[in-house]
């Protein structure tokens, strides 16, 4: 799994008793790991990776279709949560024999809706109809009907792409700011999210909470990658990145506390 990572999905493996086994993260995407028999699955976000921002590049999917063909026993499954208002499609691949895709609506829709799309191999998709058909995790008809009567309305009225263009210019905004300051960002990449490593994540949150900013520790995302901070951008404008790319330099800049 990518590491940094979604913290939820942590809590998922430790449920399971699943250890994670970390990946590294890069402007590219996850990074293709060495051909391994005793991996059970492999999960990996496609486009605008929580909380890097990370796209998997055209190169980089290559090379994972390669491995997945190599390890016909693990099963791939693919977040592509951010599918509608993604900057690109992505491109065809080579399917592996156990594979799964999951769209999530929550992100570009409505979390409250709890509905997802999922695509994948037929044994594997024909076991998640079993499971779901009822129980627990039966899924209310009326929110699946809801969900779609909103996707399709945010189709046809460009809602979605009004969202994408938005995200992206406020991700522009923030960037660009930094780096006329001198501090560039990594992982430009695109979604909700920015990814800045930093020295102390404790005391760049206090500086930044002191100017009336509120970001996030990377301690919960982090396996073994190094510190650094989660930027969200939902209510960030276009206006205000500059203002805040000025705190976030003056916060890491901050002379640090001598003890006697």
């Amino acid at each position: 799994m990518e590491d940094p990572c979604w913290p939820p999905l942590l809590a998922l493996l430790a449920s399971l008793r699943i250890k994670p086994v970390p990946l590294p993260v890069d402007a590219h995407g996850c990074l293709v790991p060495e051909p391994d028999k005793q991996v059970m699955a492999m999960i990996l976000t496609l486009r605008a990776h929580n909380p890097t921002g990370a796209t998997l590049s055209e190169e980089r999917l290559n090379a994972m279709a390669a491995l997945m063909q190599q390890q016909p026993h693990t099963l791939f499954i693919w977040d592509g949560y951010w599918g509608p208002i993604a900057d690109q499609s992505l491109p065809k691949l080579n399917l592996p024999a156990n594979w799964l895709y999951i769209l999530s609506v929550s992100k570009f829709l409505g979390p409250d809706l709890r509905v997802a799309v999922v695509s994948g191999s037929a044994a594997i998709v024909a076991d998640m109809r079993r499971q779901q058909s009822l129980g627990p995790r039966w899924v209310s008809l009326l929110l699946q009907k809801l969900a779609a009567h909103l996707w399709l309305e945010s189709e046809q009225n460009k809602v979605l792409s009004y969202a994408q263009q938005s995200y992206a210019a406020r991700r522009a905004a923030l960037v660009h700011s930094l780096a006329d300051l001198g501090l560039d960002i990594p992982i430009t990449g695109e979604g909700l999210h920015v990814w800045l490593p930093v020295a102390d994540e404790a005391s760049t949150l206090q500086a930044l909470a002191a100017k009336g900013w509120g970001v996030q520790a990377g301690h919960p995302f982090r396996l073994q990658s190094p510190p650094a901070i989660r930027i969200s951008l939902g209510n960030l404008t276009v206006e205000e990145a500059s203002v805040l790319a000025r705190d976030i330099v003056s916060s890491l800049h901050r002379p640090k506390r001598s003890w006697i």
